[in-house]
């Protein structure tokens, strides 16, 4: 049997692309270990499904040199023991630790680039810097790339002149993510009590800077009471959002959920008649890679669960949610601007009524069990190379 070993510098119980991935490749006759990063020290391993979380925990704070040095130490040193046929480095941070066990070994290397924050036309910062360095060396030593879309893949193809483009694996939930939702009667604490006559409005996921949360916020400032939005997440800016929200006394048309689990967000997400994704691809004229031509999950949990979106006008939306007519795109982002589409969302309901009935129809085309065929083949070659 082959043996797989993947990292992550994250407990890796909520990533669930790593999850998803680990599964599929269990399933398909794989024996899989995941490294895992985790701040509870009295954890060495779980079993998870059909495949295995060994945890590390670090010693030292992550962004200083000791920390640094620690974790690569640590990290190469449980890669080794493990003694896989391939190593599976989930985004940069971990390329460097399978890269030296993949050697070491004489096995196949993968890297899983999440994200594509090296990538920069401005790099200052020495760690920047050192990214940018460490991927350009460590990509062209790999067996295969891995990323979550076509822009993404291209950029990474052209930036660092590689033979073939990687492979564009999405982020796509599972089908049973909506074919067995558990009875909504007994899980009324994770939906909204619908009021017909308001418009129900949801944003997922983390809540940080940059994602444009404060100025979707205020643009409940322009919107009367029968518009109300879902904050679902937690984050390092939960705080000071809810601070504001309760000093300008929008906490009529303004809640915060907070976490809630994978198995359980659907019951959250489909409740809602508009799904928001209001992140900032560009910052004083630059663009962020990653969130310009970013694909995140979100997107298509809103899908799946049958709602309409407001959302960027960036290349991979404009290819999902302008090409198959789902929903309407920021103009500017701008608190009086992001009310105005909101509003235009409703305003049509013979149009608004269609971008649902689109969203229903492709649902099908968006879920993991499609998407696995790439990585299952893109092993099933790895494997034939080992074997020869």
């Amino acid at each position: 049997m082959t043996k797989i070993c993947m990292m992550v510098t994250n407990p890796c119980e909520r990533d669930n692309r790593v999850l998803r991935e680990a599964k599929t490749l269990s399933n398909n006759g794989y024996k899989v270990t995941i490294l895992a990063l985790s701040e509870e020290k009295d954890i060495e391993r779980k079993k998870v499904m059909e495949f295995t979380i060994k945890y590390l925990t670090r010693k030292f704070e992550v962004n200083t040199i000791r920390g640094k040095m620690d974790l690569l130490k640590n990290f190469t040193q449980k890669a080794i023991k493990e003694d896989a046929d391939i190593y599976h480095s989930h985004d940069l941070s971990t390329l460097l630790e399978c890269f030296i066990a993949s050697r070491v070994n004489d096995s196949k290397l993968v890297y899983d680039s999440h994200e594509v924050n090296a990538i920069s036309k401005n790099v200052k910062s020495v760690g920047n810097i050192y990214n940018k360095i460490s991927e350009k060396i460590l990509i062209k030593k790999t067996n295969g790339v891995i990323t979550v879309n076509e822009f993404i893949a291209q950029l990474l193809k052209k930036e660092y002149d590689l033979k073939q483009k990687p492979i564009d694996l999405l982020n796509l939930p599972d089908k049973r993510y909506y074919d067995d939702i558990e009875n909504i009667e007994e899980n009324k604490e994770y939906i909204m009590l619908p009021d017909f006559e308001k418009k129900y409005i949801i944003y997922q996921g983390f809540i940080r800077q940059k994602r444009g949360l404060f100025e979707l916020v205020k643009s409940f400032h322009y919107l009367d009471n029968s518009y109300q939005l879902l904050i679902v997440g937690n984050g390092p800016m939960k705080e000071d959002l809810e601070t504001y929200v309760e000093k300008k006394q929008l906490e009529n048309q303004i809640a915060f959920r907070g976490y809630v689990d994978y198995q359980n967000l659907i019951n959250v997400t489909k409740e809602a008649d508009v799904g928001i994704i209001s992140g900032k691809g560009t910052n004083e004229g630059k663009i962020n890679y990653d969130r310009f031509y970013g694909s995140p999950n979100k997107l298509f949990e809103y899908i799946v669960a049958g709602i309409p979106v407001i959302t960027n006008n960036y290349p991979f939306y404009k290819k999902i949610v302008g090409n198959n007519k789902l929903g309407l795109f920021w103009k500017n982002k701008n608190p009086k601007d992001m009310a105005r589409v909101i509003k235009n969302m409703f305003e049509n309901e013979e149009r608004y009524q269609e971008f649902k009935n689109n969203v229903f129809k492709i649902r099908e085309n968006y879920v993991w069990e499609r998407e696995e065929k790439k990585l299952i083949k893109f092993y099933e070659k790895l494997t034939r190379d080992i074997d020869e």
